[in-house]
């Protein structure tokens, strides 16, 4: 308790809470360097430098206390250049910078753990510490990136936090904290501390996941009228995902994420065991978009991605579709699917119904977000005519036939 008193009796905190307000441009009036704060904080806390200067003080989280670091350093230009050429490598495909693949190299004569550390043992050892206990501790930009100005401009360095939380913390060059709402994208770019999610790390290796991208930009936000007749697909074709778009990523991956990581898998019984269980016909990669805005309220057209091949007799004419957003991270657990499905198959010629009793089951990760679940008929036309597709929820939508377009 007495050391809680003495922590307390070296700052005092000014903390305000808003709805909304303008984007508040603040000029630093020793270089003339203006820092960007985003339209979407909602609240701000305010602490005096002799608090900043404590790496104890205030209880800070693994990524709050290195996001805090990292933002004490961004007042360097050096930095900042360094920050922004690094995450337009796109090493992973997204802005990201995974911290234990740049820690050593200099930046001015300085490694950027020298910077973090600030030549101090205390706090060199600390940092040592939460990078140990987060080898994929990662560094992003994740929207804006190309138009960063490094040579008039800092930036807001955001700490991962958990989706369930309303707002994310976020800390400017001086240690004044902001609080942005992390399921609105900010109208300008910041810096995120959080974890890598496109590389693993086992055995002390670092390895690239699964992934399906490429870099055309294939994007349309306007809606085309579609004709379709029955029968939509002919038999014996492959089936291929031709496009997917979220009419609001940030209800399954806040921005502090950066860009989604999306799999699907498709379930369906085939003739071999008598159509008497569902076997899973498609599991794909990760399909990941260059960046958010490639499917962020717009078609993302660049996947093309194989799914099964359409065989009735030999497999049903209804195939169950299961979209998700991957994180690949977090203890793992089980799901059923199927159970309640009637499924159109044809057994010595004649159209017939099998379930609603048979299921799958497979696995997920507990950080994984399950998107939703659809029942495709074969030679039915998509729900949604006005755009020729499917949607699951009120935020995901996609397009798929058997027709390769590249």
């Amino acid at each position: 308790m007495k050391k809680k008193l003495i922590m307390m009796s070296t700052f005092i905190i000014s903390l305000t809470f808003f709805s909304s307000c303008e984007k508040n441009d603040v000029k630093n009036p020793v270089n003339g360097i203006v820092t960007l704060i985003p339209k979407t904080i909602v609240g701000e806390a305010s602490f005096n430098s002799r608090a900043r200067e404590s790496i104890d003080d205030l209880n800070y989280n693994d990524f709050e206390e290195l996001a805090r670091l990292l933002a004490s350093v961004t007042s360097s230009a050096e930095v900042r250049s360094f920050l922004k050429a690094e995450a337009l490598k796109k090493f992973d495909g997204d802005y990201d910078i995974l911290y234990n693949n740049v820690k050593d190299i200099k930046i001015s004569g300085k490694r950027l753990f020298d910077y973090l550390g600030k030549e101090d043992p205390i706090i060199s050892k600390k940092v040592e510490e939460l990078v140990t206990r987060n080898p994929l501790l990662n560094i992003s930009i994740p929207l804006y990136a190309e138009s960063w100005d490094t040579d008039k401009n800092n930036l807001l360095v955001v700490a991962l936090e958990s989706e369930d939380k309303p707002a994310v913390k976020a800390f400017d060059s001086d240690g004044k904290i902001y609080y942005l709402d992390h399921k609105v994208d900010p109208d300008v770019p910041v810096i995120v501390v959080g974890l890598n999610e496109r590389v693993s790390f086992d055995n002390g290796k670092y390895e690239r996941r699964p992934f399906i991208s490429a870099e055309r930009d294939q994007r349309e936000k306007s809606a085309k009228m579609f004709s379709c007749s029955y029968p939509y697909r002919v038999n014996n074709n492959y089936e291929y995902i031709k496009e997917m778009k979220f009419l609001d990523l940030n209800q399954y991956e806040s921005f502090t994420r950066g860009a989604p990581e999306i799999k699907c898998r498709v379930y369906a019984p085939v003739s071999s065991n008598n159509f008497a269980s569902l076997f899973e016909l498609a599991n794909t990669g990760n399909m990941e978009p260059p960046n958010r805005a490639f499917i962020n309220n717009a078609w993302w057209n660049n996947p093309d991605v194989p799914l099964f091949y359409w065989d009735n007799p030999n497999k049903a004419m209804t195939m169950l579709f299961h979209f998700w957003e991957m994180e690949d991270s977090g203890s793992s657990h089980s799901f059923t699917v199927g159970i309640g499905t009637k499924f159109k198959v044809k057994i010595g010629g004649i159209e017939t119904e099998v379930g609603p009793n048979l299921s799958y089951t497979g696995t997920y990760k507990a950080n994984d977000k399950a998107i939703g679940i659809f029942a495709v008929e074969q030679f039915i036309c998509p729900p949604i005519p006005s755009d020729n597709c499917y949607q699951l929820g009120a935020a995901f939508q996609w397009k798929s036939d058997h027709i390769f377009t590249w």
